[in-house]
C-alpha cells in the first residue's frame, strides 16, 4: 500500500500543480492581455494627435491656398481697371473712338459712384431733416426724435464712408522699384 499512496499522493500533488500552473499561465495571458490593450489605447492616442495635426496643417494650407486665390482675384480686378482696349488696336477711327469711349466711361465709373454716393447720403440726410421739421415733432417728444434723426444718420453716414473708404483702400500699392 505504500506505493498506492505514493502514487496517489503523487498524483493529488501534480494535480496541484497542474492547476496553480494552469492559474499562473491564466493571470500571465490577462497581464499580456491588459498591456497589449494599454499599448494598443496609446496608439489610438498617438494616431488621434497624427490626425488632428495633419487636419490643422491641411486647414491652414486650404485657408492660404483661399488667400493667395483671392489675391490674384483682386490682383486681376486691378488689372481690368487699368485696361485700356483703345491702347495698341489697329482699328478704324470710328472704332478707334468707341473704344476710347469705351476707356472713358469705365474710368470715370468709381469716382461718378462715389460722387454720386456723397450726393446721396447728402440729399437723404436733407430730407430726414425735412421731414422731421415739417412734423414740428408733433407726437413725438424731442428726444425721440433726435434718437431717430440720429439713427438714421449714423446710418447712412456708415454706409457712405464704407463704401468710399472700401473702394481707395483697396487700390494696389504702387510697388517702388
Amino acid at each position: 500500500m505504500l506505493g498506492l499512496s505514493s502514487i496517489l499522493s503523487g498524483g493529488v500533488l501534480g494535480v496541484i500543480g497542474s492547476v496553480i500552473t494552469n492559474i499562473t499561465d491564466t493571470i500571465k495571458r490577462k497581464q499580456e492581455f491588459s498591456q497589449a490593450l494599454e499599448m494598443r489605447k496609446l496608439d489610438i492616442q498617438v494616431m488621434d494627435k497624427e490626425w488632428e495635426y495633419k487636419d490643422r496643417a491641411a486647414t491652414r494650407e486650404q485657408e492660404v491656398a483661399q488667400e493667395i486665390s483671392a489675391d490674384d482675384l483682386r490682383e486681376a480686378s486691378y488689372a481690368n481697371d487699368k485696361q485700356e482696349y483703345s491702347n495698341n488696336v489697329k482699328t478704324g477711327p470710328f472704332t478707334g473712338f468707341l473704344l476710347v469711349l469705351v476707356d472713358v466711361i469705365r474710368g470715370l465709373i468709381r469716382p461718378g459712384l462715389t460722387i454720386f454716393l456723397i450726393w446721396a447720403v447728402w440729399d437723404t440726410r436733407a430730407e430726414v431733416r425735412g421731414i422731421m421739421d415739417a412734423v414740428n415733432l408733433s407726437g413725438m417728444t424731442a428726444s425721440q426724435a433726435l434718437g431717430i434723426y440720429g439713427t438714421i444718420v449714423d446710418m447712412i453716414l456708415f454706409l457712405g464712408s464704407t463704401a468710399v473708404t472700401w473702394w481707395f483702400g483697396t487700390r494696389p500699392k504702387k510697388d517702388k522699384k
